[in-house]
């Protein structure tokens, strides 16, 4: 446990998060830093940050390289399946797999609009 402003904030000793977005590696960095062992993302494309418009590859690779220096694992072009209470279910080239977790949380982006999809917001 973590007290941090007087509020007790706990820690999990594994953690799922599903989207490659900045939200999902934001968090996982965060939580692999303050101590949680182990730190899972799980994203649809081939790379995480691949739906942010005007990221550079290369930029994204990078960072994808500093989380796995975090040991954060990253698991890309897969689908998931269905969510448990202590495990995450995939597909990733049609390999069904599991992750056991203690927590999990999803960080994907919809479009509420045609209109948002086309302008990038």
């Amino acid at each position: 446990m973590i007290y941090f402003l007087n509020i007790i904030v706990f820690i999990y000793q594994s953690l799922a998060i599903i989207g490659g977005g900045t939200l999902g590696l934001s968090v996982a960095s965060c939580m692999k830093e303050l101590g949680c062992i182990q730190v899972t993302i799980i994203e649809r494309q081939s790379h995480c940050l691949m739906d942010i418009n005007d990221i550079d590859r290369e930029i994204a690779a990078y960072i994808e390289s500093i989380l796995v220096k975090q040991q954060i694992d990253i698991v890309t072009k897969c689908a998931v399946n269905y969510v448990t209470d202590s495990a995450v279910h995939f597909m990733s080239e049609s390999i069904k797999s599991v992750i056991s977790c203690q927590c999990f949380l999803s960080y994907i982006q919809q479009y509420h609009t045609i209109l948002e999809l086309i302008i990038g917001l």
